[in-house]
């Protein structure tokens, strides 16, 4: 038969439990229902200790009715000292140009806990973007820290999700650009 070859990158992060609280019920179907056991099964999951042991559900989903998806903003005191702010719309540029090969630091907040992702290209599904704004765990703050290549512009394209697995349908925009010139920074050790 014919055969098709598929290559596919993966990345190794942290587990990170599923969006929601679908199967926060499931806990009490374990001999033991622990706290670590109720997190594990979803975002959304809170243990009540009061009720372990006992014949009462043990895990449930704290917040089934949020429907409402995080809300981004710009963390003003992670953003790299000596730039100035210009809001957008719905997100932020930096001016001047960044000096080439400088290491930028950018950061956002949400208004509740959310795994936020990046891509430089726009209106892309939140699954199907490949980077993590930072690293995979739900929190309000959202951190980067990025190399900047001579002569471009940069532009991220930011969506997040809260534990209920409510995801921005708009990006949130960050931009900035990088000046022009050769590579004459000294190598940086960093681990």
């Amino acid at each position: 038969g014919k055969t098709k070859i598929k290559y596919v990158n993966t990345t190794c992060n942290s587990w990170v439990a599923p969006a929601g609280g679908d199967n926060c019920k499931k806990c009490d179907d374990f001999e033991s229902c622990t706290e670590y056991k109720c997190k594990s099964l979803g975002q959304s999951c809170v243990f009540i200790p009061e009720n372990e042991g006992t014949n009462r559900i043990s895990c449930i989903n704290q917040n089934p009715n949020d429907v409402n998806s995080p809300i981004i903003s710009i963390w003003q005191e992670n953003i790299t000292k000596g730039y100035n702010i210009n809001l957008l719309s719905y997100g932020f540029e930096l001016s001047p140009a960044i000096e080439p090969y400088q290491r930028i630091s950018l950061g956002i907040l949400t208004n509740e806990p959310s795994q936020c992702k990046y891509s430089k290209e726009h209106s892309i599904d939140f699954d199907d973007m490949e980077e993590f704004f930072g690293d995979s765990f739900y929190d309000i703050k959202h951190s980067i820290a990025l190399n900047s290549i001579p002569g471009s512009i940069n532009q991220f394209y930011v969506k997040c999700k809260d534990a209920n697995g409510n995801e921005n349908n708009r990006d949130y925009l960050i931009q900035y650009s990088v000046k022009p010139g050769p590579d004459i920074t000294p190598v940086i050790i960093e681990s």
